[in-house]
């Protein structure tokens, strides 16, 4: 919680202290994004990014003490985005485990059309450091079971290699004695459980 001088007023954020939350558990905020949506797919856009996905649909307020999160609201947007443009999509960055992720997607693929594969992402960096490839396999076989639903599944976009949510946690040392390579790669997981790897640079 930062206090603005110039507006004399505290302001909640997750992040930075220039990065104000928007209050999304107001329906007039909520009203107000479908809003911009809808500007940006007027204009051509065949898709969204959604960040921070966990604290965007989090309840908020100064009495909210265990944020809970609204997964409905990923169904409304998901609804919105539909109705006037059948073939965009949202990709999600969430970076939550395996038993969490279908909560994005929704039981019935009616939520996020796609998500970054951050379980995938970290448990690659883990394989390739250590030489051992069972992290990466245990990783792909907990994130394969995905909604039978058009464009459903993972993007792992490698742009980061954090290691936080890997299990059980790495020998450290390994690490110095590891060459990451500096290109940035996309591994797709399609709703078929077919997969796609992608590299530049």
């Amino acid at each position: 919680m930062t206090h603005d001088k110039e507006a004399r007023a505290w302001f909640f954020h997750r992040f930075y202290d220039f990065q104000p939350d928007l209050n999304t558990s107001n329906p007039y905020v909520q009203a107000e994004i479908l809003k911009i949506m809808g500007f940006w797919i007027q204009l051509g856009v065949s898709g969204f990014r959604m960040d921070a996905v966990p604290f965007v649909i989090a309840t908020k307020g100064p009495k909210v003490k265990t944020p809970v999160e609204q997964y409905d609201m990923l169904r409304s947007l998901r609804e919105f985005l539909q109705w006037r443009q059948g073939n965009a999509i949202i990709l999600a960055e969430a970076n939550v485990l395996p038993e969490t992720d279908m909560e994005y997607f929704g039981k019935d693929g009616d939520r996020m059309h796609m998500m970054f594969n951050f379980h995938v992402n970290q448990n690659l960096f883990y394989a390739m450091a250590s030489a051992d490839s069972r992290p990466l396999a245990r990783a792909l076989a907990a994130t394969k079971p995905r909604p039978a639903a058009p464009n459903g599944g993972f993007s792992c976009a490698i742009t980061t290699n954090s290691i936080s949510a890997v299990s059980p946690k790495p020998n450290v040392t390994s690490f110095s004695k590891a060459s990451v390579p500096t290109r940035t790669c996309s591994f797709t997981i399609g709703a078929s459980g077919d997969a796609s790897l992608r590299c530049s640079g």
